[in-house]
């Protein structure tokens, strides 16, 4: 009988260290932001693990489709007495896409460092505004975000770039050094477009002058790299 019983508790104990150690994998997964799974082109988003599926097309944002030209919505007038072609014009005129509301281009929004006061503040904000002016783009900021996945049921559009500015040094020959932090403003009607992922770029500044001098955007931040993301 001792036996028995021994026997039935280790199955018992078995049975709920099973459960235990699933359950403990549950939670972690539940509250990841998100887990790669399988194949990098499926991810699982939590909570609520929502599965995107493949991407069916093209990748980064060189490759995002560019706004559409909408034609014009004219009212098509249809008599009592329609003829086929008509009839045929007004079916058409019913099927015509929607407007596109994308806005257009915003060019790079600049915000200044935190907690930035003074001198310093007016430095950035001087800067923030020949920075939007110049607006430089080099393409090895976009080729980073090769890894960004397309939907086709989700349209999503890259409509410009956000600036952070991280720091600024002076150097020895006295021009500003400025070190940003840059994500891509995406937009879209049906998904989160948050971007974890960002380029840092470091800029020399002399007068209205500024030069690129360092860059990270042929550095991938594998970790960072997730999208959508459904909060």
């Amino acid at each position: 009988m001792m036996r028995k019983r021994l026997a039935t508790a280790a199955v018992w104990a078995a049975c709920w260290a099973s459960s235990s150690l699933a359950h403990g994998q549950a939670r972690r997964a539940r509250y990841d932001f998100y887990d790669f799974v399988g194949p990098p082109q499926l991810i699982v988003v939590s909570p609520g693990s929502v599965a995107m599926p493949p991407p069916s097309y093209g990748r980064g944002l060189s490759t995002l489709p560019r706004k559409r030209e909408v034609p014009a919505r004219e009212p098509v007038a249809v008599s009592l007495s329609p003829t086929a072609e008509e009839l045929r014009e007004w079916e058409r005129s019913r099927h015509l896409p929607p407007p596109d509301t994308a806005p257009d281009d915003v060019g790079t929004q600049v915000v200044t460092e935190k907690g930035a006061e003074g001198e310093s503040r007016r430095f950035q904000e001087a800067f923030a505004a020949r920075f939007a002016e110049v607006d430089p783009r080099p393409p090895g900021r976009t080729a980073h975000y090769d890894w960004l996945p397309h939907y086709d049921a989700f349209l999503v559009r890259h409509i410009g770039w956000r600036a952070v500015i991280r720091r600024v040094e002076t150097r020895d020959d006295g021009a500003r050094q400025v070190t940003l932090h840059l994500f891509p403003i995406l937009y879209s009607t049906s998904l989160k477009t948050l971007i974890m992922d960002y380029v840092e770029e470091t800029y020399r500044v002399q007068g209205e002058a500024i030069e690129l001098i360092a860059t990270d955007a042929a550095t991938p931040k594998t970790q960072l790299q997730g999208f959508p993301a459904l909060l």
